[in-house]
């Protein structure tokens, strides 16, 4: 397994410990290894990711990635503090959140797993989904997921309005330097869009009826909001097109001398981003293991 997966998804979610408990019996983690558990971050002095983050995720919130190492899937659990924590802005993915696919060996029987060891009574019922040889639902926090039979791969799919697409297209292929290709779509009354050259599957769904939220008000922070991870970025070619046009996004964080960002773009996505180097020798180190 490659020591840097592309396949890390962030979720946000109301309670951290439950969700982690429910994940673990599909064979994900408990722990980051070597974090402490959890990982805190706070809007004070001497917090520098911390101070940086509060405009979108509030002035405390704790996090852990989980992952499971047969698939080498990773979600990026967030728990944000309750008095900052905004209402969905729709049932359904809005416009920057993920639709995440998870392999597993029994669809159905993973679905009643989780939902029986998570415990709460907030889960859709699952529709099957023929396209990805699995089933869909709405999770605990209202994350929309695919639970895909393996040895399937896992993946991720953006949601965006068909307004905004054409800027979050500008940033993917003249920001981050990737081709937006369409495919097929399977979803009656959408677009489909796969994103080439991002280390692993990652496609784009454009809609005409996808919620654009508040930014300025929601930020972030709501129960499954996401963000997701992106390999082979030439980060002088990001910073240049950002500084040459900052309506497309910006830094986060970063960018940091071992090639890392997290970036924000100009429709409510948020990517962590690794430089070109950091993915040849991520990839150079699992091959040679």
């Amino acid at each position: 397994m490659a020591t840097l997966p592309q396949t890390h998804h962030g979720l946000h979610v109301s309670d951290i410990e439950r969700t982690k408990a429910a994940l673990r019996k599909l064979g994900y983690t408990n722990t980051q290894p070597g974090a402490p558990e959890p990982l805190e971050f706070r809007n004070v002095e001497g917090d520098p990711i911390g101070q940086r983050t509060a405009h979108a995720l509030g002035d405390r919130y704790i996090t852990h990635y989980i992952e499971n190492p047969e698939t080498g899937h990773q979600i990026d659990l967030i728990q944000i503090e309750p008095g900052f924590i905004q209402p969905r802005p729709s049932r359904e993915p809005s416009q920057g959140d993920l639709t995440i696919g998870v392999p597993v060996n029994d669809p159905w029987a993973a679905y009643h797993t989780l939902r029986d060891t998570d415990g709460r009574d907030t889960f859709s019922e699952p529709v099957e989904c023929p396209e990805e040889d699995g089933i869909r639902f709405y999770g605990s926090d209202g994350q929309d997921f695919i639970f895909t039979r393996r040895p399937a791969a896992p993946f991720a799919i953006v949601h965006y309005s068909s307004h905004g697409f054409p800027r979050a297209k500008r940033f993917y292929e003249e920001v981050l330097g990737y081709s937006v290709v369409p495919i097929a779509s399977p979803v009656p009354g959408a677009d489909r869009y796969r994103l080439e050259g991002c280390g692993g599957r990652m496609e784009l769904e454009v809609r005409d009826d996808v919620v654009v939220p508040d930014y300025a008000k929601t930020a972030k922070r709501y129960a499954g909001a996401n963000h997701f991870r992106l390999l082979n970025i030439d980060m002088a070619r990001v910073s240049t097109a950002l500084a040459a046009d900052p309506s497309l996004g910006g830094f986060l964080l970063g960018p940091f001398e071992n090639g890392f960002a997290f970036l924000y773009g100009p429709t409510n996505e948020t990517p962590e981003c690794f430089d070109m180097g950091m993915f040849s020798r991520a990839m150079a180190g699992a091959s040679s293991r």
